[in-house]
């Protein structure tokens, strides 16, 4: 896949988080969850194109104090990449063979808050792929750093040692479920016509 690295690539992301506070949240160090809005651009827009995604995400705080945090946010959902492989038109992506695609993030972070706006810095990596529902698949990783900025509808609350000790938490609700999940994989190109297969 080294024909594909041309240039370096860039994005950004409009994220939307919301603080979980009291009960059972507690124990999680008030995480925060919400959705975000991706555009990436990698950087050979001939041949990979653009993406645009949007996906749930859910931060976990690791360490914090009174202004500063240590977060990891992970998320997934949808994208859409505006290239894919096609044997006459595009036959050098041989990354990703479908418009529609799944995005996976994963970020460590650290953020400042003041009362109203925060900034902060991440190390990060985004993966997109169809899960071999059309070939071919080998997918798109994308390492990058993250410079954040956001203002701040409520101010971020730390979880105090002192609120474990004395406040109540809600007990866990138990529940017993039962999904069925369908699927269809594509065979890779050979002498006949590629195929898709139920799963």
């Amino acid at each position: 896949m080294s024909h594909l690295v041309q240039e370096n690539n860039f994005g950004f992301e409009l994220e939307f988080q919301k603080q979980r506070l009291g009960g059972s949240w507690g124990a999680y160090k008030n995480p925060l969850s919400g959705i975000s809005f991706i555009f990436q651009d990698f950087g050979y827009r001939d041949v990979l194109g653009q993406a645009f995604g949007i996906y749930q995400n859910y931060t976990q705080p690791l360490i914090s104090s009174k202004s500063d945090w240590l977060d990891l946010k992970f998320g997934s959902g949808v994208a859409v990449i505006s290239r894919r492989y096609d044997p006459i038109e595009n036959p050098k992506n041989n990354a990703i063979g479908s418009y529609l695609n799944a995005v996976i993030d994963i970020q460590l972070s650290w953020k400042h808050h003041f009362k109203k706006w925060h900034f902060g810095a991440g190390l990060g990596i985004t993966h997109y792929s169809n899960s071999a529902i059309i070939m071919p698949n080998l997918g798109l990783n994308t390492p990058y750093l993250d410079l954040a900025v956001g203002y701040n509808i409520d101010e971020r609350q730390e979880r105090k040692p002192q609120e474990e000790e004395t406040e109540e938490m809600e007990p866990l609700k138990t529940s017993l479920g039962f999904s069925l999940i369908g699927s269809t994989k594509q065979n890779l190109a050979g002498k006949n016509l590629p195929k898709s297969y139920g799963v």
